[in-house]
C-alpha cells in the first residue's frame, strides 16, 4: 500500500488529468502550417493520402527519404479519414502520440514511484516548451518519443519484474522507433540501456531481456525497410536513406549538406531552452538524485546515455532531445516533489522561488504582450486571468510548492494559448500568400531556382500547384531568358543579381508575402 503521504485525492487527480487533456488539445485547430518543419512533414503526409502511397514518402511529388514511412502513414490515413479541411486534422495523430507518451508514463510511475510522483511528472511534461510545441504540430518526432518512452518504461518494469512481458514490449517498440526515424529510434534508447546495465554491473540480465528474438525483430524492420526502399529505387534510395540521411547526418559525411551542423556543447545550451520552465528545478534537483535506487540510475542512465550520443553527432537540433524529457521530468518529480518554500537546501528554495518568478513574470506579461501585438479582447478578461493567478499563488503554496507552480503554469498556457496563437499566426502565416498564388497560376507551370522544402510544401498544400524546381543556377538563367511568358517563384537572395535584373526588365511582380515574419518570396508574370 502506498504512503499516506502520496495518496492522491479523486478530486485533485482529475484535475490534474483535465489539465493533461486541455495542454494537450489547445491551439492545435486555430493556426496554418509554421515553419521549419510542419509544412515539410503535412504536405509529405496529404501526398501520401492522395497517391495512396503509403510507403514510399514524398515531397513535390519527388521521393524524400529522410525517414522511414511510419509517422507519414499515420497521419496520411487522418488525412484520407477527416479530409484536409483544417491543418488540425494533421496535427491529431501528435497530439495522441503525445498522450500516448503521457500514459504510458502515468501507468509506469504509479508501479515504480507512486501516484503522485506519476501526476505531477506528466503535467509538467505536457507543459514544458519543447514537449508542448512538437506535440501540436505535424512532426515525426512526436512519434519517435512515445515509441522510445514505451521501449524504456517496458525496460524497467521488466527489469524490476513489474511487467511480464516488459521485454518483449521493449523489443517490439524499438522496431517501431526504427520505421519512424531510422537508426536513432535504436541508438537513444540502446544508449540508455547499456549504460545502465554497465553502471549496474548485471550483465546477467541479458540471458532473461528475449535478446536474440528481439534483435532479430529490430534487424527484420531494418531489412523490409531497406528492401522496400531497393524495390522502389534500387541501390540509389538505399544510399540516400542509410549512408546520406543515416550515417552522413550523425557523422557530418558522405556529401550532407542538411545543415544544423552545431558544436559538442549545443545541447547543454538547448536543454535549459526546451526544459523551460523547470529547467532550474531540474539543476536543483541533480544533488539530490537518489543514485542508490536502481529506478533513478535508470532514468538517470536514459538521459545521459541520448543526451551523451546526441552530443557525439555532428547534426544538432534542440527536438532530438525530446526522447529524454520523459526521464528528466520524472527525476524532477520524485526528487522535488514534495518540497515546499520551507523546507529543502538552499539552492532547491532558491531554485523555485526563481522558477515562480518566471512563471508570474510570464503569465503577467502575456496581457501587454497580446494588447502590444493586436489583442483586442475585453480587458476583464485579463483582470479575471491576474485575479486568478494571485488566489492560486495564495492557495497552493500554503503547502506544496512545486505542485503549484505546475498549476500555475498549464492554466497560464490553458488561458492565453487561445488568444495568443490566433495572433502569432497572423504574422506568421504563408496560407494567404500560397493561396492567392495558386488562383493566379492556376494550371500554368511555375519555375524558381534553388526553391527549399518549405515552398515546396507550401505550394500544392495551399495553393494547389507544383513548382519546377531548378537546381542548376545555369539551367534556370537558360529556361528564364527563353521564356515569352511564364509565372516565376523567387525567393529572395537565391537567384543572381543578373536574373534578378532581368526579372525588372521583363517582368512584373504580381504577389508577395506580407507579414511580420514571413521570408520575402515573390512571384512574377512575364509577359503573360
Amino acid at each position: 500500500m502506498p504512503d499516506s503521504e502520496h495518496v492522491v485525492s479523486l478530486p485533485l487527480k482529475t484535475f490534474f488529468l483535465a489539465l493533461v487533456l486541455a495542454i494537450s488539445f489547445v491551439g492545435i485547430f486555430d493556426h496554418s502550417l509554421w515553419t521549419p518543419d510542419e509544412p515539410r512533414v503535412a504536405e509529405i503526409a496529404r501526398e501520401m493520402a492522395v497517391s495512396g502511397d503509403y510507403l514510399i514518402p514524398h515531397l513535390s511529388q519527388n521521393p524524400f527519404l529522410e525517414h522511414p514511412f511510419f509517422y507519414y502513414a499515420v497521419t496520411g490515413l487522418s488525412y484520407r479519414l477527416f479530409g484536409t479541411f483544417n491543418e488540425g486534422v494533421g496535427r491529431l495523430p501528435s497530439v495522441l502520440f503525445g498522450l500516448g507518451t503521457l500514459l504510458i508514463l502515468y501507468v509506469s510511475v504509479r508501479r515504480i514511484y507512486s501516484e503522485k510522483t506519476a501526476l505531477l511528472a506528466i503535467l509538467m511534461l505536457a507543459g514544458t516548451v519543447e514537449f508542448l510545441a512538437i506535440h501540436h504540430k505535424i512532426i515525426v518526432d512526436s512519434a519517435l518519443c512515445f515509441f522510445i518512452t514505451a521501449s524504456m518504461m517496458s525496460f524497467i518494469l521488466a527489469y524490476l519484474e513489474k511487467s511480464k512481458n516488459g521485454f518483449k514490449v521493449f523489443w517490439s517498440a524499438l522496431a517501431l522507433s526504427f520505421l519512424t526515424k531510422g537508426l536513432v529510434g535504436i541508438a537513444i534508447p540502446g544508449a540508455g540501456v547499456v549504460l545502465f546495465l554497465l553502471w549496474q554491473r548485471d550483465l546477467l540480465v541479458i540471458r532473461r531481456m528475449w535478446i536474440v528474438p528481439g534483435i532479430t525483430l529490430v534487424f527484420s524492420a531494418a531489412v523490409l525497410w531497406g528492401l522496400i526502399l531497393y524495390l522502389r529505387g534500387g541501390t540509389d534510395f538505399l544510399h540516400i536513406f542509410y549512408i546520406y540521411n543515416q550515417f552522413g547526418r550523425f557523422f557530418s559525411i558522405s556529401g550532407y549538406t542538411g545543415g544544423h551542423v552545431k558544436p559538442w556543447y549545443y545541447y547543454f545550451l538547448s536543454i535549459l531552452s526546451g526544459g523551460a520552465p523547470w529547467s532550474i528545478l531540474f539543476l536543483a534537483s541533480i544533488p539530490g538524485l537518489r543514485l542508490r535506487e536502481t529506478s533513478d540510475r535508470f532514468m538517470l542512465s536514459w538521459l545521459l546515455g541520448g543526451f551523451i550520443l546526441l552530443s557525439l553527432a555532428s547534426t544538432k537540433r534542440g527536438i532530438y532531445l525530446l526522447p529524454m524529457y520523459p526521464a528528466m521530468f520524472l527525476l524532477i518529480a520524485h526528487t522535488l516533489g514534495d518540497l515546499t518554500d520551507k523546507a529543502g537546501r538552499w539552492w532547491e528554495q532558491w531554485s523555485l522561488w526563481v522558477t515562480a518568478g518566471a512563471i508570474a513574470a510570464a503569465g503577467m506579461a502575456m496581457p501587454f504582450f497580446y494588447v502590444k501585438y493586436g489583442g483586442k479582447s475585453p480587458l476583464f478578461l485579463f483582470i479575471i486571468f491576474i485575479l486568478l493567478l494571485l488566489v492560486s499563488f495564495w492557495w497552493f503554496f500554503r503547502k506544496q510548492t512545486v505542485q503549484s507552480l505546475v498549476i500555475l503554469w498549464s492554466l497560464t498556457v490553458i488561458f492565453w494559448s487561445p488568444f495568443v496563437i490566433p495572433l502569432v499566426d497572423k504574422g506568421k502565416s504563408y496560407e494567404k500568400f500560397y493561396e492567392q498564388a495558386g488562383s493566379i497560376i492556376g494550371n500554368n507551370q511555375v519555375i524558381g531556382y534553388g526553391l527549399n522544402e518549405t515552398v515546396e510544401a507550401y505550394s500544392p498544400f495551399y495553393g494547389g500547384f507544383y513548382p519546377l524546381n531548378f537546381k542548376d543556377p545555369e539551367h534556370f538563367s537558360q529556361v528564364l531568358r527563353n521564356k515569352k511568358s511564364g509565372l516565376v517563384l523567387v525567393m529572395d537572395g537565391h537567384v543572381s543579381s543578373d536574373d534578378m535584373v532581368y526579372l525588372e526588365q521583363h517582368a512584373e511582380p504580381v504577389l508577395k508575402t506580407e507579414g511580420t515574419y514571413l521570408r520575402d518570396i515573390t512571384l512574377w508574370k512575364i509577359g503573360m
